[in-house]
């Protein structure tokens, strides 16, 4: 299974949207609910935290995407 495109793809999107949601779900707990300031203390976790924000979402979409292609186009080259 794992020697699959698609199920490679999928890993990864599972990866990604774990690592997405663990990162921005914590940093919002810590501010809010714990009032610990730790993205205007820490500016390089500011920046990390803005990167995730904006390219983990859109990786696992991509990723997502892409095993939706390779299921496609296998079934289709089956027929």
């Amino acid at each position: 299974m794992r020697t699959r495109a698609c199920s490679i793809y999928l890993l990864w999107e599972s990866i990604i949207d774990f690592l997405y949601l663990n990162i921005i779900v914590l940093t919002s707990i810590f501010m809010k609910d714990f009032r610990i300031p730790i993205t205007t203390r820490h500016e390089i976790l500011c920046k990390f935290r803005q990167f995730c924000s904006s390219y983990g979402n859109q990786l696992a979409v991509t990723f997502l995407a892409l095993a939706t292609i390779d299921r496609i186009l296998l079934s289709q080259r089956s027929q």
